[in-house]
């Protein structure tokens, strides 16, 4: 995963997260394919990210997303343009349930500050 600046990279995604209530005020451009991993997975089975995403609250936000990314791939499209707002309602809701998902907020963003005001996903 990336965490550069990748502005020109079109397979890069956007998220902005001013002074959330538990992250950094930083911007982050994110190269996302949690449906993957580096190690060794059969056809068919869920990466592990994705299996404790899905567990939490927001697991079907995650699954509308990749949905939306898979048949986005499918027809050739740009999932990132074509699916940012599914992406964006997904990391809204991770960020709304932050108590669940910091292992995974921590791993996009960095280590919790508390410092920072709340202001949530913006474009």
């Amino acid at each position: 995963m990336n965490n550069s600046d990748t502005s020109d990279d079109p397979t890069s995604t956007r998220v902005n997260v001013s002074g959330s209530d538990h992250y950094s005020s930083k911007s982050h451009a994110l190269e996302v394919d949690p449906s993957t991993t580096a190690g060794d997975q059969q056809e068919g089975e869920k990466c592990p990210i994705c299996l404790f995403i899905e567990a939490g609250d927001c697991g079907n936000q995650h699954k509308e997303w990749t949905a939306c990314r898979e048949e986005a791939k499918r027809k050739g499209d740009d999932y990132v343009e074509v699916c940012h707002e599914q992406f964006k309602t997904f990391m809204q809701c991770a960020m709304d349930n932050a108590e669940y998902y910091e292992p995974f907020l921590n791993m996009l963003f960095g280590e919790r500050n508390d410092d920072d005001t709340s202001e949530k996903l913006q474009n």
